[in-house]
Protein backbone atom coordinates (compact mmCIF):
# COMPACT_ATOMS: atom_id res chain seq x y z
CA UNK A 1 0.00 0.00 0.00
CA UNK A 2 0.95 3.11 -0.92
CA UNK A 3 2.01 5.47 1.74
CA UNK A 4 0.27 9.08 0.84
CA UNK A 5 1.46 12.03 0.80
CA UNK A 6 1.83 14.33 3.42
CA UNK A 7 1.34 18.26 2.70
CA UNK A 8 4.02 20.20 4.91
CA UNK A 9 4.22 24.22 5.32
CA UNK A 10 7.76 25.82 4.51
CA UNK A 11 7.72 27.17 8.36
CA UNK A 12 6.84 23.43 9.61
CA UNK A 13 10.01 21.97 6.59
CA UNK A 14 12.49 25.28 7.44
CA UNK A 15 12.03 24.13 11.04
CA UNK A 16 12.76 20.43 10.80
CA UNK A 17 15.78 21.30 8.60
CA UNK A 18 17.35 23.73 11.35
CA UNK A 19 16.23 20.76 14.11
CA UNK A 20 18.36 18.42 12.14
CA UNK A 21 21.17 20.85 11.43
CA UNK A 22 21.54 21.57 14.95
CA UNK A 23 20.97 17.99 16.21
CA UNK A 24 24.03 17.00 13.94
CA UNK A 25 26.00 20.18 15.67
CA UNK A 26 25.23 18.89 19.03
CA UNK A 27 26.32 15.16 18.46
CA UNK A 28 29.60 16.56 17.59
CA UNK A 29 29.73 18.95 20.80
CA UNK A 30 28.65 16.03 23.19
CA UNK A 31 30.95 13.52 21.38
CA UNK A 32 33.99 15.87 21.85
CA UNK A 33 32.85 17.02 25.44
CA UNK A 34 32.09 13.68 26.94
CA UNK A 35 35.56 12.43 25.32
CA UNK A 36 38.77 11.60 27.41
CA UNK A 37 40.86 11.84 24.82
CA UNK A 38 40.95 13.08 20.62
CA UNK A 39 38.00 11.63 18.63
CA UNK A 40 39.12 10.43 14.82
CA UNK A 41 37.43 12.00 12.24
CA UNK A 42 35.66 8.76 11.48
CA UNK A 43 34.14 8.40 14.95
CA UNK A 44 32.51 11.56 14.36
CA UNK A 45 31.72 11.23 11.05
CA UNK A 46 29.87 7.84 11.81
CA UNK A 47 28.16 9.57 15.17
CA UNK A 48 26.91 12.50 13.24
CA UNK A 49 26.13 10.45 9.77
CA UNK A 50 28.18 13.19 8.01
CA UNK A 51 30.67 12.27 5.22
CA UNK A 52 34.28 13.73 6.72
CA UNK A 53 33.98 16.83 4.55
CA UNK A 54 30.71 17.61 5.80
CA UNK A 55 32.38 16.96 9.14
CA UNK A 56 35.11 19.77 8.34
CA UNK A 57 33.07 22.05 7.40
CA UNK A 58 30.76 21.50 10.52
CA UNK A 59 33.71 21.69 12.97
CA UNK A 60 34.74 25.42 11.20
CA UNK A 61 31.09 26.49 11.17
CA UNK A 62 31.10 25.54 14.79
CA UNK A 63 34.49 27.12 16.04
CA UNK A 64 32.95 29.91 14.39
CA UNK A 65 29.60 30.31 15.88
CA UNK A 66 31.38 29.01 19.72
CA UNK A 67 33.99 31.12 19.65
CA UNK A 68 32.17 33.54 22.52
CA UNK A 69 31.68 30.73 24.90
CA UNK A 70 35.23 29.79 25.72
CA UNK A 71 36.58 26.88 23.76
CA UNK A 72 37.34 25.91 20.42
CA UNK A 73 37.80 22.71 18.28
CA UNK A 74 41.83 21.48 17.54
CA UNK A 75 42.82 19.15 15.25
CA UNK A 76 45.36 17.11 15.75
CA UNK A 77 47.04 14.78 12.84
CA UNK A 78 46.95 11.64 13.54
CA UNK A 79 44.82 11.66 16.61
CA UNK A 80 41.62 13.34 15.69
CA UNK A 81 39.99 16.37 16.97
CA UNK A 82 39.59 17.58 21.09
CA UNK A 83 38.31 20.51 22.78
CA UNK A 84 40.94 23.53 23.97
CA UNK A 85 39.53 25.22 26.94
CA UNK A 86 39.98 29.02 26.62
CA UNK A 87 37.61 30.58 29.58
CA UNK A 88 36.57 28.01 31.94
CA UNK A 89 33.78 30.23 33.46
CA UNK A 90 32.19 30.11 30.20
CA UNK A 91 32.85 27.06 28.87
CA UNK A 92 31.39 24.71 31.79
CA UNK A 93 27.96 26.74 31.69
CA UNK A 94 27.46 26.43 27.43
CA UNK A 95 28.85 22.51 28.07
CA UNK A 96 25.81 22.15 30.66
CA UNK A 97 23.82 23.47 28.56
CA UNK A 98 24.45 21.89 25.37
CA UNK A 99 24.13 18.49 26.78
CA UNK A 100 21.25 19.03 28.74
CA UNK A 101 19.49 20.01 25.33
CA UNK A 102 21.00 17.11 24.05
CA UNK A 103 19.76 14.28 25.93
CA UNK A 104 16.74 15.92 26.86
CA UNK A 105 15.64 15.80 23.21
CA UNK A 106 17.32 12.41 22.15
CA UNK A 107 14.67 11.18 25.40
CA UNK A 108 11.39 13.46 24.57
CA UNK A 109 11.41 12.78 20.56
CA UNK A 110 9.96 9.54 21.11
CA UNK A 111 8.25 9.79 24.28
CA UNK A 112 5.02 11.12 25.16
CA UNK A 113 4.81 10.42 28.94
CA UNK A 114 8.33 12.31 29.79
CA UNK A 115 7.30 15.06 27.16
CA UNK A 116 3.96 15.44 29.04
CA UNK A 117 5.86 15.71 32.77
CA UNK A 118 8.17 17.97 30.70
CA UNK A 119 5.80 20.58 29.57
CA UNK A 120 4.09 20.31 32.90
CA UNK A 121 7.17 21.07 34.72
CA UNK A 122 7.54 24.40 32.30
CA UNK A 123 3.88 25.07 33.00
CA UNK A 124 4.71 25.53 36.45
CA UNK A 125 7.63 26.93 36.34
CA UNK A 126 6.84 29.71 33.71
CA UNK A 127 4.20 32.54 33.77
CA UNK A 128 3.04 31.65 30.13
CA UNK A 129 4.21 29.62 27.33
CA UNK A 130 3.54 29.19 23.58
CA UNK A 131 3.24 25.77 21.76
CA UNK A 132 5.91 26.79 19.34
CA UNK A 133 8.25 27.37 22.01
CA UNK A 134 7.49 23.73 23.64
CA UNK A 135 7.62 22.20 20.19
CA UNK A 136 11.77 24.11 20.00
CA UNK A 137 12.31 22.56 23.31
CA UNK A 138 11.34 19.36 22.42
CA UNK A 139 12.37 19.04 19.10
CA UNK A 140 8.87 18.35 17.90
CA UNK A 141 6.41 19.36 15.26
CA UNK A 142 3.57 21.98 16.63
CA UNK A 143 0.80 19.00 15.76
CA UNK A 144 2.53 16.49 18.56
CA UNK A 145 2.74 18.92 21.22
CA UNK A 146 -0.80 19.80 20.66
CA UNK A 147 -1.80 15.87 20.74
CA UNK A 148 0.71 15.78 24.09
CA UNK A 149 -1.66 18.74 25.78
CA UNK A 150 -4.57 16.63 25.61
CA UNK A 151 -2.49 14.71 28.05
CA UNK A 152 -1.42 17.17 30.03
CA UNK A 153 -4.60 18.86 30.33
CA UNK A 154 -5.93 15.47 31.73
CA UNK A 155 -3.18 15.26 34.39
CA UNK A 156 -3.15 18.79 35.64
CA UNK A 157 -7.35 18.73 36.26
CA UNK A 158 -6.58 15.73 38.43
CA UNK A 159 -4.41 17.36 40.57
CA UNK A 160 -7.24 20.50 40.56
CA UNK A 161 -5.55 22.73 38.09
CA UNK A 162 -6.21 23.85 34.42
CA UNK A 163 -4.77 25.91 31.48
CA UNK A 164 -5.88 28.63 30.19
CA UNK A 165 -5.25 30.36 26.99
CA UNK A 166 -4.88 33.96 26.59
CA UNK A 167 -4.36 35.77 22.95
CA UNK A 168 -1.11 37.35 22.65
CA UNK A 169 0.07 36.14 25.74
CA UNK A 170 0.43 32.16 25.52
CA UNK A 171 -1.26 29.20 27.54
CA UNK A 172 -0.83 30.24 31.47
CA UNK A 173 -1.53 27.56 34.49
CA UNK A 174 -4.25 28.73 36.63
CA UNK A 175 -5.91 26.89 39.84
CA UNK A 176 -5.29 27.32 43.71
CA UNK A 177 -1.35 27.65 45.36
CA UNK A 178 -1.44 25.05 47.48
CA UNK A 179 -2.27 22.70 44.53
CA UNK A 180 0.52 24.30 42.67
CA UNK A 181 2.86 22.96 45.33
CA UNK A 182 1.30 20.14 45.71
CA UNK A 183 1.96 19.54 41.62
CA UNK A 184 5.53 20.43 42.09
CA UNK A 185 5.93 18.04 44.55
CA UNK A 186 5.02 15.32 42.52
CA UNK A 187 6.57 16.89 39.57
CA UNK A 188 10.31 17.26 41.42
CA UNK A 189 9.79 13.33 42.33
CA UNK A 190 9.11 12.00 38.58
CA UNK A 191 12.42 14.62 37.37
CA UNK A 192 14.74 13.35 40.06
CA UNK A 193 13.99 10.19 38.76
CA UNK A 194 14.36 11.19 35.09
CA UNK A 195 17.47 12.47 35.68
CA UNK A 196 19.16 9.86 36.96
CA UNK A 197 18.98 8.38 33.93
CA UNK A 198 19.26 10.78 31.28
CA UNK A 199 21.47 14.41 33.07
CA UNK A 200 19.98 17.18 32.26
CA UNK A 201 18.73 20.34 33.68
CA UNK A 202 15.78 22.12 33.39
CA UNK A 203 17.08 25.83 35.01
CA UNK A 204 13.62 27.78 35.87
CA UNK A 205 12.23 24.44 37.72
CA UNK A 206 15.16 23.89 39.92
CA UNK A 207 15.45 27.45 40.60
CA UNK A 208 12.22 27.05 42.29
CA UNK A 209 13.02 23.85 43.95
CA UNK A 210 16.63 25.34 45.29
CA UNK A 211 18.58 22.69 43.42
CA UNK A 212 21.61 22.25 44.66
CA UNK A 213 22.18 24.91 46.72
CA UNK A 214 23.50 25.71 50.01
CA UNK A 215 20.08 26.85 50.83
CA UNK A 216 18.08 23.56 50.21
CA UNK A 217 21.18 21.51 52.40
CA UNK A 218 20.13 24.23 55.00
CA UNK A 219 16.22 23.17 55.17
CA UNK A 220 16.82 19.52 55.31
CA UNK A 221 19.51 19.87 58.18
CA UNK A 222 16.89 22.25 59.97
CA UNK A 223 14.19 19.75 59.40
CA UNK A 224 15.48 16.44 60.19
CA UNK A 225 17.26 18.13 63.20
CA UNK A 226 13.93 19.82 64.53
CA UNK A 227 12.33 16.43 64.07
CA UNK A 228 14.61 14.10 65.77
CA UNK A 229 14.45 16.83 68.94
CA UNK A 230 10.87 16.37 69.21
CA UNK A 231 10.77 12.36 68.37
CA UNK A 232 8.00 13.30 65.45
CA UNK A 233 7.91 10.16 63.40
CA UNK A 234 7.99 10.90 59.74
CA UNK A 235 8.79 8.46 57.08
CA UNK A 236 11.22 8.89 54.90
CA UNK A 237 8.89 10.07 52.05
CA UNK A 238 6.91 12.40 54.07
CA UNK A 239 9.98 14.38 55.15
CA UNK A 240 10.51 14.53 51.38
CA UNK A 241 7.65 16.39 50.60
CA UNK A 242 7.62 18.59 53.82
CA UNK A 243 11.20 19.66 52.93
CA UNK A 244 9.65 20.52 49.47
CA UNK A 245 6.99 22.28 50.45
CA UNK A 246 8.86 24.62 52.77
CA UNK A 247 11.34 25.29 49.24
CA UNK A 248 8.17 25.72 48.04
CA UNK A 249 6.41 27.90 50.74
CA UNK A 250 10.16 30.45 50.29
CA UNK A 251 10.52 30.91 46.58
CA UNK A 252 6.88 31.21 45.88
CA UNK A 253 6.01 33.60 48.04
CA UNK A 254 4.94 36.22 45.63
CA UNK A 255 1.86 33.65 45.17
CA UNK A 256 1.33 33.72 48.71
CA UNK A 257 -2.39 35.45 48.24
CA UNK A 258 -3.63 32.78 46.49
CA UNK A 259 -2.36 30.42 48.74
CA UNK A 260 -6.75 30.31 49.87
CA UNK A 261 -7.03 27.82 52.69
CA UNK A 262 -10.44 28.14 55.16
CA UNK A 263 -9.47 28.52 58.58
CA UNK A 264 -11.68 27.02 59.89
CA UNK A 265 -10.49 23.34 58.55
CA UNK A 266 -7.82 24.67 60.76
CA UNK A 267 -9.75 25.32 64.16
CA UNK A 268 -11.14 22.19 64.75
CA UNK A 269 -7.49 20.62 64.13
CA UNK A 270 -5.21 19.89 66.92
CA UNK A 271 -1.84 20.57 65.64
CA UNK A 272 -0.51 22.62 68.33
CA UNK A 273 2.46 20.21 68.21
CA UNK A 274 3.24 20.49 64.37
CA UNK A 275 2.98 24.07 64.63
CA UNK A 276 5.64 24.54 67.39
CA UNK A 277 7.94 22.07 65.15
CA UNK A 278 7.24 24.23 62.21
CA UNK A 279 8.18 27.90 64.02
CA UNK A 280 11.34 26.01 65.15
CA UNK A 281 12.34 24.94 61.61
CA UNK A 282 11.93 28.26 60.71
CA UNK A 283 13.97 29.62 63.50
CA UNK A 284 16.96 27.58 62.62
CA UNK A 285 16.51 28.25 58.67
CA UNK A 286 16.48 31.63 59.73
CA UNK A 287 20.10 31.65 61.11
CA UNK A 288 21.71 31.54 57.74
CA UNK A 289 18.48 32.75 55.14
CA UNK A 290 15.72 35.49 55.58
CA UNK A 291 12.51 33.60 55.64
CA UNK A 292 8.65 34.38 56.52
CA UNK A 293 5.83 32.62 56.89
CA UNK A 294 2.18 33.59 57.58
CA UNK A 295 -0.07 32.08 59.76
CA UNK A 296 -1.79 30.43 57.04
CA UNK A 297 1.56 28.46 55.43
CA UNK A 298 2.42 27.54 59.06
CA UNK A 299 -0.92 25.92 59.97
CA UNK A 300 -0.82 24.28 55.89
CA UNK A 301 3.05 22.30 56.76
CA UNK A 302 1.83 21.61 60.38
CA UNK A 303 -1.99 19.88 59.18
CA UNK A 304 0.31 18.07 56.20
CA UNK A 305 2.77 17.05 58.70
CA UNK A 306 -0.37 15.91 61.20
CA UNK A 307 -2.02 14.06 57.83
CA UNK A 308 1.40 12.10 57.41
CA UNK A 309 2.35 10.85 60.90
CA UNK A 310 3.65 7.50 60.39
CA UNK A 311 1.28 5.24 62.87
CA UNK A 312 3.47 2.71 64.53
CA UNK A 313 2.66 -0.94 64.82
CA UNK A 314 2.53 -0.67 68.52
CA UNK A 315 0.05 2.62 68.37
CA UNK A 316 -2.12 0.37 66.17
CA UNK A 317 -2.26 -2.67 68.14
CA UNK A 318 -3.47 -0.56 71.15
CA UNK A 319 -6.22 0.98 68.58
CA UNK A 320 -9.73 -0.40 68.98
CA UNK A 321 -10.09 -0.67 65.10
CA UNK A 322 -6.82 -0.60 62.95
CA UNK A 323 -9.42 0.68 59.97
CA UNK A 324 -10.08 3.46 62.14
CA UNK A 325 -7.11 4.38 62.74
CA UNK A 326 -6.00 4.72 58.64
CA UNK A 327 -9.51 6.22 58.15
CA UNK A 328 -8.35 9.22 60.75
CA UNK A 329 -5.14 9.47 59.27
CA UNK A 330 -6.48 9.94 55.42
CA UNK A 331 -9.00 11.80 56.55
CA UNK A 332 -6.70 14.31 56.95
CA UNK A 333 -5.10 14.32 53.59
CA UNK A 334 -8.60 14.14 52.12
CA UNK A 335 -9.57 17.61 53.93
CA UNK A 336 -5.73 19.43 52.65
Amino acid sequence: VKKPYIIMSVSDFLRRCCMELFRRQVIILVTLFNAKEPVSGVVLSQKSGLSLNTLKKEIDDLNHNCSGFGFEILSKTGSGYEISITDRSKFFPYRRQIQSRFYRNLFFRDSQTDRVHFIIRHMLSNDSMFVDDIADECFCSVSTINRDMRAVKTRLERKGLKIVNHTNRGMKLEGSEWNMRLAFVDEYHIYKDFESAYHFQEDSFERLMLEGTAARSNIEKSVRTVLQQFHYPLSYNSIRDFNNLIVLTITRQKFLDSLLIDQEKFEKLDAALEKEIVNQILVKVKTVQQVSMSVCEIASLAAYMKANRVLTHARLDREEEKEEAFEYADGFLKEM
